[in-house]
């Protein structure tokens, strides 16, 4: 944001938008453009400058090669870009990866309420220091997860603590931001279609009252779809994120490079040509993404070859300490295509459940739904397996650490209960069920090595 006088620009990254306020005497705000009404800018606007008479604004697009002026005096519809990079390959996204790429970062249009994106817990490939519930938990309450950082993960793949999501399935996280029961076709509203006919019912008796609503609703949907003041003006899902694409990059389907179907023409030949950007397609461009661009970023820890660095990779490295068993050198995670020992993917709770305190019982478990869109989770009476993630990187990750985030700090995370190198307050969670050792053999170290190790950890 920036300010010119009373006032103040607003860039609204996830949205390619921009909105202005005047700045009360008092500090209040009132808003001069109001939602549906707003500046537009190009691909993923992140920096705003506005001359010191307040008449106009430049803002710089993370993603596109332009900078968007705003005459902030004529209001929205009066913008023009310039161009100040390279286009030669054509404008951004130009391929299916930076399809999947906008969509990580602009993800609003494709959501029902406009204003949620993957970067809101996903900060530029990276995590918040905030755990959260997750809507597949079987516990909805106490049951929570921190986000994991997406840099550098193509390699540790499957993702997910319970090392259970595949590159190709976001449901829970795309259908959060826009759920069925927002679309009227999708025949989930239970204010409209209790009084229908099933689609059982009409598929036996065509010709029942409703039926022509029920069978082809997206043609001849019920008149109650119009009459509805809330969810999507989109009969059916796909056809919300069909527009979405259009809307933001022109076009509904990927451009073939990448995610394309064969398509056999009448005299025999096969061409291929890009999928639809519907729910399915935007989920595979996300992927694809994932799969292609996000990279660590530069270690300055790395540099500095200090002693203390040193000494903390030999103690990582001992069969004593078992640190490389299960987060084996460089990619420090077991995946499906980096497994030196042959370890499983999934192990059980090596710190002890997240309990819910009014009834003692296992809040870390994933519901009956959880399991059924994601089949390779492992979970017994004993609890919910996890995977091992990666610890590259973990020297600009949020400082909330383990699957919950209940440890605040690296030593908390290693160190054993009582452990001479925690800090006053700290509490060391490397134990499970009062056993400790069972997150690496930690408690034989003295407060300097553990130090020593954390400052290995923090050069990866």
């Amino acid at each position: 944001m920036a300010v010119a006088g009373d006032r103040l620009v607003v860039v609204c990254s996830g949205s390619n938008e921009v909105q202005t306020f005047t700045v009360g005497a008092d500090g209040r705000l009132a808003p001069r453009e109001r939602a549906g009404e707003l500046f537009r800018t190009g691909m993923n606007p992140y920096g705003v400058a506005v001359t010191r008479d307040g008449a106009r604004a430049y803002v710089a697009e993370r993603l596109g090669e332009r900078v968007t002026v705003l005459d902030l005096d004529a209001g929205p519809g009066t913008e023009r870009r310039i161009l100040v990079g390279d286009e030669s390959g054509g404008p951004f996204p130009a391929t299916d990866a930076e399809i999947g790429e906008a969509i990580n970062f602009v993800t609003a249009p494709f959501t029902v309420d406009g204003d949620q994106t993957c970067e809101h817990c996903h900060r530029d490939g990276g995590n918040l220091a905030k755990p959260v519930a997750m809507p597949l938990q079987a516990d909805t309450v106490w049951g929570v997860r921190m986000q994991m950082a997406y840099r550098g993960a193509a390699d540790t793949r499957p993702w997910f603590f319970e090392s259970s999501m595949a590159e190709s399935n976001f449901f829970p996280v795309i259908n959060e931001f826009a759920r069925k029961e927002n679309f009227c076709c999708e025949q989930l509203d239970p204010l409209i279609w209790p009084a229908y006919p099933s689609v059982t019912d009409c598929l036996a008796d065509p010709q029942r009252d409703g039926c022509n609503h029920v069978l082809d609703c997206e043609h001849d949907p019920p008149p109650e779809c119009a009459e509805r003041r809330y969810g999507s003006k989109h009969l059916t899902r796909n056809a919300h994120f069909r527009a979405a694409a259009r809307a933001l990059f022109g076009r509904d389907r990927t451009f073939g490079d990448a995610l394309y179907q064969e398509v056999v023409a009448d005299d025999g030949s096969v061409r291929r040509e890009g999928i639809a950007l519907d729910f399915d397609g935007v989920t595979r461009a996300l992927g694809l993404f994932l799969l292609q661009e996000p990279r660590l970023l530069p270690n300055p820890n790395a540099a500095l070859d200090l002693p203390a660095a040193r000494r903390g990779r030999q103690i990582y490295e001992s069969a004593e300490t078992g640190c490389n068993t299960c987060h084996p050198l460089p990619v420090t995670a077991v995946s499906t295509t980096y497994n030196p020992l042959g370890l499983p993917l999934r192990f059980p709770a090596v710190v002890t459940p997240r309990q819910n305190p009014v009834t003692g019982a296992n809040a870390d478990l994933v519901n009956p739904l959880f399991i059924g869109t994601f089949p390779d989770t492992q979970q017994d009476a004993a609890g919910v397996y996890f995977g091992v993630p990666q610890l590259r990187g973990i020297w600009d990750r949020a400082s909330r650490f383990l699957h919950d985030g209940r440890a605040r700090s690296l030593r908390e995370a290693l160190a054993t209960p009582g452990h001479p190198a925690l800090a006053p307050g700290e509490i060391g969670y490397n134990e499970t069920y009062g056993m400790p050792d069972t997150h690496g053999a930690t408690s034989h170290l003295s407060a300097d090595d553990l130090e020593d190790l954390i400052a290995f950890l923090l050069t990866l």
